[in-house]
């Protein structure tokens, strides 16, 4: 039996030689008044990016985060090195005590995520990844995923976004958020489209791109809440990217 071939079906699972589909979705459940602008990560507050590469590390809240513990094992980093290209690395943990990269030195990290774990089937602690003093990523507790709506185009490739989603979580009085996506290349941020979420209609939006937008190689794609209605304001954003 035959099935009707999609395109973006095809992008994500390799049929289509030299694209690769990226899905980034992040969540910041605690957005005030008055600390706007913030990114969707999980970390809070709005992101840094690092300004020179070095060797990450990786550490837990929890001790139950171990490779002999009931927490996570091993997690996988996923992210670019000093010249833009992709790389990963593997970290056996150790609880509250930091472990860091053997390999590559990274400049960006956009994703990690569990691959092994004990009894919990989980990280039992809130993992941190740093640079220096610079956090890079965190993996909120239970989750064995970072939540972060940012994503960096590697060297020699282009990006074509073709969809972004926002939500915003119905709880207390009626709120409001509104969110930016950003663009950032050669030390220049730049707001490339801003969209509305609120509680007292619809508490999701998705835009599809007919025409997709289009990033150069070594530009970061990143979503910012840039206004809020009420404290403890809960919002989650997600972009798709395919890779050329």
């Amino acid at each position: 039996m035959s099935y009707p071939r999609d395109f973006y079906f095809q992008a994500s699972s390799g049929e289509i030689n030299g694209l690769t589909s990226i899905n980034k979705f992040g969540s910041n459940t605690d957005i005030d008044t008055g600390s706007v602008p913030e990114t969707v990560w999980s970390n809070g507050g709005e992101y840094t990016f690092a300004s020179s590469s070095g060797f990450i590390s990786v550490v837990s809240s929890s001790n139950s985060d171990n490779s002999g513990g009931a927490g996570a094992l091993i997690i996988k980093v996923q992210g670019l090195n000093e010249d833009y290209r992709k790389i990963e690395e593997s970290f056996t943990m150790d609880g509250t005590s930091s472990v860091s990269s053997v390999s590559d030195k990274w400049l960006k990290v956009y994703r990690a995520f569990v691959v092994s774990a004990g009894s919990t089937e989980s990280n039992v602690g809130t993992i941190t990844i740093t640079l220096g003093a610079l956090t890079l990523a965190t993996m909120p507790a239970e989750e064995s995923q970072t939540q972060m709506a940012i994503f960096a185009i590697p060297v020699n490739e282009k990006g074509y976004l073709t969809s972004i989603t926002g939500s915003i979580l119905r709880s207390g009085s009626n709120r409001s958020a509104d969110l930016a996506l950003y663009q950032r290349v050669n030390g220049v941020k730049r707001k490339i489209y801003e969209f509305n979420i609120e509680t007292t209609g619809s508490t999701t939006f998705t835009k599809n791109f007919k025409t997709p937008l289009v990033f150069n190689e070594k530009t970061d794609i990143y979503v910012n809440v840039i206004n809020v209605s009420t404290n403890n304001t809960a919002v989650f954003a997600s972009f798709n990217v395919i890779l050329q």
